[in-house]
């Protein structure tokens, strides 16, 4: 997947200097769950820098630039990556159809997209008051996006249809296997309950018989924000409360929080990345997340519970 070199002028849908279209995906996960549908054939931007978190972000100039030339741009949806919506209709005319993965995979499958509330200063708040976005890290959502993704792109691209159909089945074929794997090591995990830093991982859990019993925060953190003291005591009491030694945390989220969670419960921080490392596929980071997982909820993740926070 090759980030596409920053330039002036064009129009929407102009290809690539070696006739290749382009296709802006909004945030990583997604591209690398997309690149080998789109092996060579096509280049691929990225939108969201690695290391930013996509809540509340905005493009810059050179990325707008991007955006203009594109063919496509793939987004996720449910609110996660709003900015991306945003930026693609102040290009009027110039901007590029928009495919968002929550539509893709219905509506029915994934909770609506309406009452999803936002914060001010470009955040958001999900969970509670709206489904989970971060639909790529349930693998089946993964595989029934696979598969429309690639009718899409087989409509639009007509002359890679064929490269394309070969490839979307050898993806779906890795995609079943991994949710075999997911089902078959989390079914067997002592402890069924995770305290986590946001809901990121709550579809996860839902999909593989596991219960979220607390969140430091429902959605994007600010930076400079702080975590309610009301929110951290129910971390600490449901640690207490299933005899948990596990809590999660993720790169993108600060780790004060927890550290204070795990100081009071004598709880080992693990991270769990929805996002993944620059360059990392898609398959390396859900194969990361599920030993991270198995490590935290088995043998020696869990201990005989001591009661609730007093």
């Amino acid at each position: 997947m090759a980030l596409l070199a920053a330039g002036c002028g064009g129009g929407a849908g102009d290809p690539d200097p070696a006739g290749k279209p382009r296709i802006a995906v909004s945030v990583a996960p997604v591209a690398a769950l997309l690149g080998p549908v789109l092996a060579d054939w096509a280049e691929m931007d990225v939108l969201l820098p690695p290391g930013e978190s996509p809540h509340g972000f905005s493009l810059s100039p050179t990325r707008m630039s991007r955006l203009s030339r594109s063919s496509l741009l793939v987004r996720v949806g449910l609110g996660l990556d709003r900015w991306a919506a945003d930026a693609a209709r102040s290009l009027g005319d110039r901007a590029p159809p928009t495919v968002r993965f929550a539509a893709l995979v219905s509506a029915e499958r994934v909770g609506g997209d309406h009452g999803h509330a936002h914060g001010h200063g470009g955040g958001h708040a999900h969970g509670a008051s709206g489904p989970d976005p971060h639909l790529w890290l349930d693998p089946v959502l993964a595989r029934w996006f696979v598969r429309a993704m690639g009718d899409r792109l087989a409509k639009r691209f007509p002359a890679h249809a064929e490269r394309i159909a070969a490839a979307v089945a050898e993806r779906r074929a890795e995609l079943a296997a991994l949710d075999r794997r997911y089902r078959k090591r989390l079914g067997a995990v002592d402890a069924k309950h995770l305290v986590t830093a946001h809901d990121a991982f709550d579809r996860v859990a839902k999909r593989y018989g596991l219960t979220v019993a607390a969140r430091l925060t429902e959605g994007h953190l600010a930076p400079g924000g702080e975590i309610k003291p009301a929110r951290l005591a129910a971390a600490i009491e449901a640690v207490r409360r299933h005899g948990l030694t596990t809590i999660y945390g993720e790169p993108q989220l600060p780790r004060a929080p927890l550290a204070t969670v795990a100081r009071e419960t004598g709880a080992r921080i693990r991270t769990l990345d929805p996002l993944g490392r620059p360059g990392e596929g898609y398959l390396s980071l859900m194969r990361r997340n599920l030993a991270t997982l198995v490590a935290g909820q088995s043998g020696a993740g869990t201990r005989p519970a001591t009661g609730p926070a007093r």
